[in-house]
């Protein structure tokens, strides 16, 4: 980790952190058990609240109730809802579908105006509750090496969080003087967590067995169906439309803040949010998007890209003004006008089925390296009782 005597590193550090969470496990505040409810079907995918738009300057969400009767322009609105939740659906569909999933990954950040980028791999085989996954990220900002590593066995989760500084020696003070410079600190030791989702599964089992919940609904645990599954419980879909990322044809979906969720991301606008009124953007936290867009591949259904934006602070991804409009962005993709990318993940050279090796989702801890058993935080993300070990 950064030294202490270097603030700004540190913020980095934690804004890539942020980053890894969006990537990996979706935004604060997920709550596991939901995770598990869209599992049913592409029918459980769609929602009421698909009927209605946001609109106004200001962040607004959907509430969960459509009206009795609509204007052509929201019955035109609802349809476009309607097919952007089975495009996700069917995206999300496909993951559960395929035997096996091998791809890279670009990913970025906007934190405190400075970039990161980074590089990595996604593994999954296997289908259920013991599908097997690996998702590598590493970026590089400012002489800063940071590694996110997520690893699920079918046994253990494991979660490996490393950085490395890069520090170049000071110059020498002028002659009879003493240097001003601290010594840098010796960066941090990995920090490392584990899961043991054979007690969780154990757990989830007994509480079915109460008849509290629905056994064959266990929520995804990590991997690409994890991240969907974050946000599809944060995000209702307006809209999609065709275009292209490099030469893959894809449907870009576009989705906004559920209003139960948006509520509890910005608590002090409650009120405002469940009224449907516009909030403050000023008050709006800086590393949380305003909305999300997935670039899905409309002949295989892969979700290539996901982007999350907002608006102000980077003129340089699109100008304009105005609600409804659009404007170019990066290699062509159009982004809603005023707003830029503060975050964002896309796959490449994906491959679909084919052998990987099993070697990939074994994961041992070096010597010495201490592990935080995170068992019991995730038992009590699901509402769970702990079982014996």
């Amino acid at each position: 980790m950064p030294s202490p005597q270097n603030p700004r590193a540190a913020k980095r550090a934690s804004g890539f952190w942020m980053l890894a969470i969006c990537v990996a496990t979706i935004l604060p505040g997920n709550d596991l058990r939901a995770a598990g409810e869209g599992q049913g079907g592409a029918a459980d995918w769609k929602t009421a609240g698909a009927a209605a738009t946001a609109s106004g300057s200001a962040p607004q969400a959907v509430s969960s109730s459509a009206p009795a009767t609509e204007s052509p322009q929201a019955s035109a609105a609802s349809r476009q809802a309607e097919k952007a939740e089975e495009i996700f659906a069917q995206s999300r569909q496909l993951l559960d579908r395929a035997d096996s999933i091998s791809a890279r990954i670009r990913n970025q950040a906007e934190l405190l105006d400075h970039p990161i980028r980074g590089t990595g791999l996604y593994l999954q085989q296997g289908h259920g509750p013991r599908r097997l996954t690996r998702m590598e990220l590493r970026s590089q900002a400012e002489g800063e090496a940071t590694t996110f590593l997520e690893i699920c066995d079918g046994h253990i989760l494991w979660s490996l969080h490393a950085s490395e500084v890069a520090v170049r020696p000071a110059a020498p003070p002028p002659a009879g003087q003493q240097s001003q410079t601290p010594a840098a600190a010796a960066p941090a030791a990995p920090s490392l967590s584990k899961v043991d989702l054979d007690r969780v599964w154990q757990a989830w089992e007994q509480t079915a067995n109460e008849g509290r919940l629905d056994a064959a609904r266990f929520p995804t645990v990590a991997g690409l169906p994890k991240l969907l599954d974050g946000i599809r419980h944060k995000f209702h879909f307006t809209r999609a439309t065709e275009g292209r990322l490099g030469d893959v044809a894809v449907w870009t979906v576009e989705g906004r803040w559920r209003a139960d969720e948006l509520a509890a991301a910005v608590p002090d606008q409650r009120a405002a949010i469940l009224a449907g009124r516009p909030i403050d953007l000023k008050k709006f936290p800086k590393q949380l998007p305003e909305r999300i867009l997935l670039d899905i591949g409309r002949d295989d259904q892969v979700p290539y890209r996901i982007r999350y934006l907002r608006r102000g602070g980077n003129s340089g991804s699109g100008g304009g003004a105005g609600e409804g409009g659009s404007s170019e962005a990066d290699d062509g993709n159009r982004l809603p006008a005023g707003y830029h990318v503060i975050v964002s993940m896309e796959l490449f050279e994906v491959r679909l089925g084919g052998p990987i090796d099993p070697r990939q989702f074994i994961y041992q801890p070096s010597s010495g390296l201490q592990v935080l058993d995170a068992t019991e935080g995730y038992l009590k993300a699901l509402h769970l009782s702990t079982p014996p070990k």
